[in-house]
């Protein structure tokens, strides 16, 4: 049980933006059941934060080999997949979190990152307004979809006149 405890501290580190000290106490968590799915997530998840994506991807790829069904490190290596240029590997982790949770914005937005860095713009453009609809406050969902927009219409970019 203490390896589960720490890994819910962990995830309270990284609540908290405490990633070092979230890294530290997965490690810890690690040491004493390194079969614990949990603490690889939350591992993945305080590398991500912390720029490192190669560990991150390591982590949550072990956290996922353990059990396969943990939303977070599903929804987070797929943003970590965008981040390595693994696209198709990407796509595969959102599908199976939105297998999960089919209403999960935040992975549909990074479902649509994934298509729109493979230029499949009018996939990107579908996942970012069901996205919207979910939560149609969310800026980066909006400001993506302007991006593929653009695209799409193959809008010049005029920036280098300001």
């Amino acid at each position: 049980k203490i390896p589960y405890v720490m890994a819910n501290l962990a995830y309270a580190c990284i609540t908290q933006e405490l990633y070092d000290e979230a890294v530290e106490i997965c490690l810890k968590a690690l040491n004493i059941h390194e079969h614990n799915p949990y603490a690889w997530a939350n591992l993945g998840c305080a590398f991500t934060h912390l720029h490192d994506y190669q560990k991150a991807y390591n982590a949550l790829n072990k956290a996922l080999e353990i059990e396969n069904s943990i939303l977070p490190a599903l929804t987070t290596l797929c943003g970590v997949c965008l981040k390595l240029g693994k696209f198709d590997e990407g796509n595969m982790a959102a599908q199976s979190a939105l297998q999960i949770n089919p209403q999960d914005a935040d992975t549909m937005y990074n479902f649509a990152k994934c298509k729109y860095a493979q230029y499949k713009l009018v996939d990107a453009s579908g996942l970012l307004r069901k996205a919207i609809g979910i939560n149609p406050n969310d800026s980066k969902f909006l400001n993506l979809l302007g991006c593929i927009i653009a695209k799409e219409w193959r809008v010049p970019d005029y920036s280098w006149q300001r």
